[in-house]
């Protein structure tokens, strides 16, 4: 099989090669990749490649700056009113305007979150999930008791503040990837197969399960295959 061969099934026992494979957003494996067994990279199926694409996805443009403005209660002050309606139709709107709330690079996002997001943004999650305070409790690791002393804080911990904001970017990842506010709400609570039955806000308690749930997210945008 010549070198620039397309991507196939290595069943056969031949070798095959990428040549300038681009999957999605301009991420490529390289020029006449090798795919043999042993210390040489193995590809066995399309599938393969695409899901490595899909590790690589990015959020998609002002995702984090939404994100934390909504944690930082930047929008309507019909929020402290409960109405969920209202929040979510701000998120709609910062996301659908180009030159709102700007993509945050990594070194950014960790100085505002070490700064401590406010107590006063766990209402705020709580009124766009539309879910109780038991819930809520729940997802964070904490007592009802703690959660109520959370929200009387000015400034949250490190720890609690990189949690807060690991649930609004989920939201607002949702809602980008599925453009209807309340499907991504649902979407985020309801048991999910391909995240082996668990809820994805239950996820968001670690790193790992914050990346899949964000991987996920990614792969359901872009079309490929679970």
């Amino acid at each position: 099989m010549p070198a620039n061969a397309a991507i196939g099934d290595r069943r056969d026992g031949r070798i095959c090669t990428l040549s300038s494979v681009s999957v999605i957003r301009g991420v490529s494996f390289g020029e006449d990749l090798p795919i043999v067994m042993g210390h040489m990279l193995q590809l066995r199926h399309l599938e393969d490649v695409m899901k490595m694409a899909a590790v690589q996805i990015m959020d998609p443009p002002n995702v984090s700056g939404v994100a934390l403005g909504l944690l930082r209660n930047r929008g309507s002050k019909r929020w402290s009113g409960g109405d969920p309606f209202a929040v979510r139709r701000w998120i709609e709107r910062q996301l659908a305007d180009v030159g709102g709330a700007k993509e945050m690079s990594g070194i950014e996002l960790h100085r505002e979150i070490e700064a401590g997001i406010p107590g006063r943004a766990i209402p705020t999650l709580l009124t766009a999930l539309d879910v109780t305070k038991e819930e809520f409790s729940d997802i964070l690791g904490r007592t009802r008791k703690t959660l109520n002393e959370l929200l009387q804080r000015q400034r949250l911990s490190r720890a609690d503040s990189d949690l807060l904001y690991r649930v609004s970017r989920a939201l607002v990842h949702a809602v980008s990837v599925f453009e209807d506010t309340g499907y991504a709400v649902q979407w985020l609570k309801e048991p999910n197969e391909a995240l082996g039955g668990a809820r994805p806000l239950n996820l968001l308690a670690t790193i790992e399960g914050d990346e899949v749930v964000h991987a996920e997210l990614g792969t359901i945008e872009h079309g490929l295959p679970v």
